[in-house]
């Protein structure tokens, strides 16, 4: 019973926050922190060095929305900053079948999609010109990001 209740927080708590994580182990490429050219399925987050470390939208002059990209994480933060590592591992402690986790990585191209039991959502990294990048989100509008 404990478990289901659990189970269920961190579904709510990932539905809140919904972001999207893919990886397929297929790629031949080596990339720093072991991330690879191609697919994975790896339940482990690894990120690509040029889509690692803090980035805000700016919208009006103003910073709304962060994101942290960690070397094995990926962290979103508004009012509060929730990273998704640990959401992962302890949903798979949980019920390893409800988790999914793909990322797809190509040169300035990184993909993550991450699903719990359903609910999950999928951001795209491209690497742009003068240092920043670009996020979108579930197939939405394209977002610049500039580094903190």
């Amino acid at each position: 019973m404990i478990k289901k209740v659990l189970l269920v927080a961190l579904i709510g708590l990932f539905g809140m926050f919904s972001v999207g994580c893919s990886s397929d182990d297929s790629g031949s490429n080596n990339g720093s922190n072991g991330t690879e050219q191609g697919v994975s399925k790896d339940t482990k987050i690894k990120t690509p060095t040029w889509v690692q470390g803090q980035w805000t939208v700016v919208a009006d002059g103003t910073n709304t929305i962060g994101y942290i990209v960690k070397p094995n994480d990926f962290c979103t933060s508004v009012a509060a900053t929730m990273c998704y590592q640990s959401m992962i591992d302890q949903a798979s402690r949980i019920s390893p079948d409800a988790v999914s986790v793909e990322q797809e990585y190509s040169e300035g191209y990184y993909r993550l999609s991450i699903n719990v039991t359903g609910v999950g959502s999928t951001y795209v990294f491209r690497q742009k010109e003068g240092g920043n990048i670009s996020i979108t989100i579930d197939s939405g509008m394209e977002t610049l990001l500039k580094r903190k």
